[in-house]
């Protein structure tokens, strides 16, 4: 999933306990899990940042990589302005939203500095992810990997129109 995505579920997530931080984060951390373990695409990165085999050969300084370092920064941005946009009132930021949305996003970059750092918990943390993540993939099947995001994003805003 993108960034984007993630950090809506995770907003979304820390709705659902928004007066505990904490659970609002660890709910917004669990989110990340549980929509990774849905088949999705994933948007390719020129670095090969995804390739846990090559990640450990990524130069940080490389063209490509501050390249994807860009791609993603601005995945994440638009994430938290659509977080922004769908659930903050107008001149109000609810940070316990923020900071689900921020646990929402945070096991990438985890699961990248895992292979950067291997060292416990992230490895465990890195090996979880893994193993959760769906095994089917739409990665470029343009098409349906959006379609995929956008129905999850709907998905997941809709949760709270359930929630008594």
């Amino acid at each position: 999933m993108t960034l984007a995505t993630h950090a809506v579920a995770g907003a979304v997530a820390a709705q659902l306990v928004p007066a505990h931080p904490l659970l609002a984060f660890l709910a917004g951390l669990l989110s990340h899990f549980i929509v990774d373990a849905i088949p999705h695409g994933h948007y390719k990165l020129i670095s090969d940042l995804r390739s846990l085999d090559v990640a450990q050969d990524v130069r940080m300084k490389d063209k490509n990589f501050l390249i994807d370092l860009l791609r993603i920064g601005l995945d994440f941005a638009f994430g938290l302005t659509l977080v922004l946009i769908l659930f903050n009132p107008p001149n109000y930021i609810d940070w316990t939203i923020l900071l689900g949305a921020l646990a929402g996003v945070l096991p990438d970059p985890l699961l990248f500095a895992a292979v950067k750092i291997p060292q416990e918990p992230l490895v465990a943390l890195g090996r979880f992810h893994r193993w959760i993540h769906a095994k089917k993939r739409y990665d470029g099947q343009i098409a349906k990997t959006i379609l995929v995001e956008i129905l999850m994003i709907i998905t997941a805003v809709s949760i709270l129109t359930l929630r008594p």
